[in-house]
């Protein structure tokens, strides 16, 4: 709550939201409340950031993933990957904090390492798994990184796909 109770409240961004502007190059404190991740989506789109070649922000975030961006001819090309690899990864650790009944809103809070959940992540992308989840409905997360809800019907193969890799690298029994 604010200080001055008269005082509005400011509206963060979504998880999605930060995610789809990172991907597109944007340094992260640039987009953390509703009202920059708004001016972010106008300045990408006023100044044809979609048709740009692909950019450091994009490269920095592509190394950290370990996918090489030499295929893509574009900003928007390159963002796309970006964003199915980096959902796919929430997809893995929302699957992951499931099994384990976590609540956990950041990834660096989880017992599993990055590491494994990008490689799955990627094999999710090569597999065009993507289509399983990318409708699937997300927490909202005003503050961390985009988990999945995660409810009755788990979209069954990209869940399955999730706890056989999980389980292939000794995270399960």
């Amino acid at each position: 709550m604010p200080a001055n109770p008269f005082e509005p409240v400011k509206h963060v961004s979504t998880a999605k939201q930060r995610l789809w502007l990172a991907c597109l190059g944007y340094a992260p404190i640039h987009c953390a409340d509703n009202v920059s991740a708004r001016a972010c989506f106008e300045h990408a789109s006023q100044t044809r950031l979609y048709q740009q070649p692909v950019n450091a922000g994009q490269v920095e975030m592509a190394t950290t993933l370990g996918l090489d961006l030499a295929n893509q001819r574009d900003c928007h090309g390159a963002a796309g990957l970006l964003y199915r690899v980096s959902m796919c990864a929430g997809w893995v650790y929302s699957v992951w904090r499931h099994l384990r009944q976590g609540s956990e809103g950041r990834y660096d809070t989880e017992s599993l390492p990055y590491q494994y959940a990008v490689a799955i992540a990627k094999e999710m992308e090569r597999l065009q798994l993507f289509s399983h989840i990318e409708n699937a409905a997300t927490t909202g997360a005003s503050h961390g990184d985009v988990f999945f809800r995660m409810g009755s019907k788990q979209r069954a193969i990209a869940y399955i796909f999730v706890v056989d890799y999980l389980r292939s690298y000794g995270f399960l029994q």
